[in-house]
């Protein structure tokens, strides 16, 4: 019989075993990043991605640096998130991980009986180049700090680590697509301004 790999297993698959290897009362945040192996991007982008949503215009400047951060290392071809050491070696309770991931779990299973693993042919490791290519834009427009160029952006960021973490290449796709549209628009507000300035 064929053993399960951590490639075949589904999210809420992964978040109990990650939850169930933490050994002691503390984990690392880097332990908990490093549970979801290949997909460690994914969970990254999608937290990032719902962070961005609601930051306020004039926050964006700074915060879309994480996710471009991130998206740089996607384009990169790194197999697994790399993590400043003050981020890797935070510290926090295994209960809260806990909390986290049981609150998390609830969503990810209603998800995974509405998707399934389809198109998968983009989620291979040039597929998620591509991925973290458009990351990278859907970024750049999140740092405009002018009003409604973070929203959009940020929500196709949110869907594409969705699709990544589901390993659903359709949600993927319509987050790619997202995302892009709403950097566009994002774009030509930026020219907007900066003709009606000049």
């Amino acid at each position: 019989m064929k053993p399960t790999t951590h490639h075949d297993k589904s999210t809420s698959e992964l978040l109990t075993d990650i939850i169930n290897n933490i050994e002691g009362d503390t984990a690392s945040l880097g332990r908990f990043v490093e549970g979801f192996n290949e997909r460690g991007f994914s969970i990254i982008l999608l937290m990032l991605g719902i962070m961005t949503i609601f930051t306020p215009p004039g926050l964006t400047l700074l915060i879309g640096i994480f996710p471009m951060f991130f998206a740089v290392q996607m384009v990169l071809g790194q197999n697994k998130p790399w993590l400043p050491e003050f981020f890797k070696n935070k510290r926090l309770q295994k209960s809260t991980f806990q909390k986290v991931i049981d609150r998390a779990s609830k969503y990810i299973i209603k998800l995974e009986e509405k998707t399934k693993v389809r198109l998968t042919s983009i989620l291979t490791k040039q597929g998620e180049r591509i991925i973290g290519a458009i990351s990278v834009i859907c970024a750049a427009s999140i740092m405009i700090p002018l009003p409604f160029t973070n929203f959009a952006p940020g929500l196709g960021i949110a869907i594409m680590g969705l699709g990544l973490l589901l390993r659903d290449g359709l949600i993927t796709i319509i987050g790619a697509v997202l995302g892009l549209v709403g950097s566009y628009i994002g774009f030509e507000i930026l020219f907007s301004v900066i003709g009606w300035v000049s």
